[in-house]
């Protein structure tokens, strides 16, 4: 299923389920033209493309809401001028299409928790803490070293081991991502912490699940989101997929606990 690397693959695709529509589906499709979208749920989820929410729940068109980034993160309110992705959907769902849930729906072995959890690795063994200020000063030293570290141009040999390090604990191209990461800073300690007691799987799974919940406390800091869910209008739930299981974990917060999904009660109005 996975691997086309053809864009004919999509368009065959495309062509199958244009083939497969019946009266019903055009109806159906006509109806959400003109009735417009009423979903009742809104699923922040991964932008992975091994993790699609319409697929593992078998919804159909109109049914979710869906914001997708890296990691499933929510950022806290900001009242600034600059330009907010998920901030501006979470509005556009929660004010304008009036939504009853919203799902936190994160999953196993992500990516983005990976990166997330090896900069702070790397931190560690580079013995600083790692933020945009710090890259930064790094890649001004790093000016005379070559691009690829074999060599270094104008310092002496003794170095050389310091800019594989370096090289080590450089961002590369990614500081959109590791800026977008930093909304859960606040679990670097938990990734210290943990380090030597739990496997490196069992560490990002962890530490996603510990995502999830502070993008639960971000969406708090939503005024509207607050009110609303202060109001019991509006429920706040975070599940967890499994990759390996094709499984969800469910947060219960009376114990605080993941529980099976298969194993919960839920109480839906």
């Amino acid at each position: 299923m996975t691997g086309h690397k053809s864009l004919n693959y999509l368009i065959e695709g495309y062509k199958k389920f244009k083939s497969s529509l019946n009266q019903n589906d055009i109806k159906f499709f006509k109806e959400l033209v003109e009735k417009g979208q009423k979903p009742k749920f809104l699923l922040i989820s991964c932008s992975d493309s091994r993790v699609d929410p319409s697929y593992i729940m078998n919804c159909t068109p109109g049914d979710m809401f869906v914001i997708r980034n890296v990691a499933n993160l929510v950022p806290p309110c900001e009242n600034n001028t600059t330009y907010h992705g998920t901030s501006a959907a979470l509005e556009f769902a929660i004010s304008h299409l009036e939504v009853e849930h919203i799902i936190i729906f994160g999953h196993s072995n992500c990516g983005g928790i990976k990166y997330f959890v090896d900069q702070v690795i790397k931190s560690i063994r580079c013995g600083y803490n790692y933020n945009e200020e710090n890259i930064n000063s790094i890649i001004d030293r790093r000016i005379n070293y070559s691009d690829n570290f074999n060599y270094l141009k104008d310092t002496n040999k003794n170095d050389i081991s310091y800019a594989n390090e370096e090289k080590y604990c450089l961002l590369g191209n990614s500081k959109f991502i590791t800026k977008w990461l930093e909304i859960i800073d606040d679990l670097k300690d938990e990734v210290k912490k943990n380090l030597n007691n739990m496997t490196y799987e069992n560490l990002i799974n962890y530490i996603s699940q510990k995502a999830m919940l502070h993008s639960a406390k971000c969406l708090m800091s939503f005024p509207w989101i607050k009110e609303k869910a202060d109001a019991k209008k509006l429920k706040i739930n975070i599940w967890q997929f499994n990759l390996k299981e094709q499984s969800i974990l469910i947060f219960n917060e009376k114990t605080n606990t993941y529980t099976d999904i298969e194993n919960t009660i839920l109480l839906d109005s």
